[in-house]
């Protein structure tokens, strides 16, 4: 017996359905199934009413329930007092974040988090973040940083920030001393992008598309300084999050807004819902939330 069996025992009964409880934990019933005739071969009882339509307790069941209720309590307030600020409990947790948002953003915080929970250790993965989704809903990765879209049905999603993309180009550019871009007015245009890893890949593509033309990709990368050293080599032209120049200001480019609502750019963590072993990647998405500074 193991706490995510009486973690999937619970939201069985709760839910007075398999396939809903299925729904809830993201697993299929064939798993929930296995696992709970693993629990009942255990027990040598059965929980649940033989021949029953729906998942109805027996009386075993009524006690495992109410003892499943009070353990599953126990061991999340224990691993929240053994992880808490000043702890020595050795916990660890895999972070995915983009290589661009780690650069804009997440050094100081991963020093800072690591300050407050030392028994919480942090592995950081820098992927994109279309891998970083697949991996957190797989739960390969505990966390993962990432910009929107999101399959929100899937996790529970924190806000962190909102800033906005930007069209970078050389200062000798034709655009340099625009005020603002449309998509429409970059149809000729050759575009250097992240590569497709990228959710800014294919959103620059969607959004191109949309403004009537498919884009002209002469170059991929997953540098974002690379990209820019081409931009400002007059080889073409790149989008990118304004953040990134916030922080490395250069004068050989130039930063143009554009005038399109997905211009956003807005970064959020992810969590798996009802993933059983939360606390310590809720306290680090909690403590990133407060202490994240927009440049």
């Amino acid at each position: 017996m193991d706490i995510r069996q009486l973690s999937y025992f619970l939201e069985i009964a709760k839910s007075g359905s398999y396939t809903q409880a299925a729904k809830k934990l993201f697993v299929s019933q064939s798993s929930l199934s296995k696992s709970m005739k693993k629990l009942r071969a255990e027990i040598g009882r059965d929980l649940f009413e033989p021949g029953s339509k729906k998942p109805v307790l027996t009386s075993a069941g009524f006690r495992l329930y109410e003892s499943a209720e009070r353990m599953t309590r126990e061991y999340e307030a224990v691993l929240s007092e053994l992880q808490g600020p000043g702890s020595h409990y050795q916990e660890h947790i895999s972070v995915g974040i983009p290589p661009l948002i780690c650069t804009c953003f997440f050094a100081p915080l991963i020093a800072g988090f690591q300050n407050e929970y030392p028994g919480i250790e942090i592995s950081i993965i820098e992927k994109g973040a279309r891998s970083i989704q697949d991996e957190v809903d797989r739960e390969t990765l505990d966390v993962g940083i990432v910009i929107l879209p999101v399959y929100e049905d899937r996790f529970e999603v924190t806000e962190l920030l909102e800033d906005t993309t930007v069209l970078v180009v050389s200062k000798n550019h034709p655009f340099a001393e625009r005020s603002r871009i449309t998509y429409g007015e970059l149809k000729h245009e050759k575009f250097i992008l992240f590569n497709d890893e990228y959710t800014l890949y294919h959103q620059i593509a969607a959004n191109c598309r949309e403004a009537g033309f498919e884009p002209y990709v002469a170059s991929v990368s997953g540098q974002w300084d690379y990209l820019a050293e081409l931009a400002a080599l007059e080889l073409g032209v790149t989008i990118m999050p304004r953040p990134i120049f916030k922080r490395n200001r250069r004068d050989d480019i130039r930063l143009i807004p554009i005038d399109h609502p997905a211009a956003a750019w807005t970064v959020v963590a992810i969590i798996k819902k009802d993933r059983i072993k939360q606390i310590a990647a809720k306290k680090f998405v909690a403590y990133v939330a407060n202490h994240i500074i927009p440049y």
